[in-house]
């Protein structure tokens, strides 16, 4: 029975010497939550925010491929593809980084990467497809101009690069754009000569007469910073950019996108070493800038979040003015109404919960006056502004 006994325990000693450490077991993957599907994705961007935000972008086209795919036959799949893409961060419902950020180069230059594990809810994905084809239907296939300038070193040049760039990429997502061939040569001099001046009226009446929903201004500005490594002159910049987005009939200020200040360098002559840097961030930034672009875009065109409309009125006096704004604040589906007064005209900003077409529709039925009766005659709808004039109503 000794024997025995020792045997079991001798066998036992040298199996725990041979086993070696007990590995770790990795820490399990928390269950998605119902209704929310889990993938892991890479993205990448000029800092972390945009690295994470590009994730949230793949995550979306993971998650919702199936159904993604199964929509390629509707009309404007493109742009209502992207246009959801751009409101991922209201489908990721919760997110980890697993990995990162860590910065990697590429041809473009140096760029933040990031794994992130995300939940993604895709019921209020597939409920806003139909949505974005409701805008789509009401208010058309997005139009934008776009007017950025860049200067080196104080000079600005005759053509943008991030501009170019930014255009390809709202081009690719189906966005019409006011090209420069539209535009005469004479209105190519005044809209750069508003835009070095900072005329931002000026240039929204430019993006009025071409009936762009939205208009894009920026400046990018690249300075030198010094020349190294005199074997290959090597010649250094600091480029940065502040972009802002407009609505086209309010004027009103949507959003600001800024790239923070990016170093780049390159071998050559000066000049050659500056236009690379411009291209370069053009590369790096143009992708992020149009998916906030399109962001804002569709939050001032869903009806739902109320749409800005504003009706310019001929033929008025002041009791007309405060008779039309009384009438116009009556109207259910209007949110909000507020009005200006000038000479012999009324402009009016509305605050609607339906498109345009069905607020001038509103605005038509309206009557005034007791033995003759008059009303706001429409003579013209331009994007969200509606032209109209004070008449007698015929019967």
């Amino acid at each position: 029975m000794m024997n025995t006994t020792k045997w079991t325990w001798t066998v036992a000693l040298v199996a725990a010497l041979f086993a070696g450490p007990v590995l770790a077991q990795p820490p399990a993957v928390p269950a998605a939550p119902a209704g929310l599907v889990q993938v892991v994705v890479e993205g990448t961007g000029y800092d972390k925010l945009s690295a994470v935000n590009a994730a949230f972008r793949n995550a979306i086209e993971q998650a919702a491929g199936a159904f993604l795919k199964s929509q390629t036959e509707v009309k404007d799949f493109v742009v209502t593809r992207d246009i959801i893409v751009a409101k991922s961060a209201g489908y990721v419902k919760q997110h980890e980084i697993i990995e990162g950020p860590k910065v990697r180069k590429l041809p473009t230059g140096e760029l933040v990467w990031v794994k992130c594990r995300c939940w993604v809810a895709t019921k209020p994905l597939k409920d806003d497809w139909l949505g974005v084809q409701m805008v789509l239907k009401q208010v058309g296939r997005p139009k934008i101009m776009v007017m950025i300038v860049d200067r080196v070193d104080g000079m600005m040049r005759d053509e943008s690069y991030v501009q170019a760039q930014l255009e390809q990429e709202l081009i690719k997502s189906g966005f019409e754009l006011v090209s420069k061939e539209a535009l005469s040569a004479l209105e190519q001099k005044k809209l750069l000569a508003a835009r070095i001046k900072g005329d931002e009226k000026a240039i929204m009446e430019m993006a009025q007469k071409f009936k762009a929903q939205a208009y894009i201004v920026g400046t990018v500005t690249a300075r030198f910073i010094r020349e190294f490594n005199p074997g290959i002159r090597m010649w250094e910049y600091s480029i940065g950019s502040i972009v802002k987005v407009y609505e086209t009939n309010t004027g009103r200020l949507m959003g600001t996108v800024a790239l923070p200040n990016q170093i780049v360098s390159d071998r050559g002559d000066q000049t050659g070493a500056a236009n690379s840097g411009l291209v370069k961030v053009a590369k790096k930034f143009a992708p992020a800038m149009k998916y906030q672009t399109i962001n804002y875009w569709y939050a001032m065109s869903d009806p739902r979040q109320g749409q800005d409309i504003v009706l310019e009125v001929g033929n008025m006096t002041f009791s007309k003015h405060r008779a039309v704004l009384k009438a116009l604040r009556n109207i259910d589906v209007f949110n909000e109404a507020n009005g200006e007064f000038g000479t012999g005209k009324s402009t009016f900003t509305i605050k609607s919960t339906v498109a345009v077409n069905d607020a001038a529709v509103k605005i038509d039925d309206l009557r005034f006056g007791k033995t003759t009766q008059y009303k706001i005659e429409i003579s013209a709808m331009r994007g969200n502004r509606i032209v109209a004039e004070w008449k007698e109503a015929e019967f």
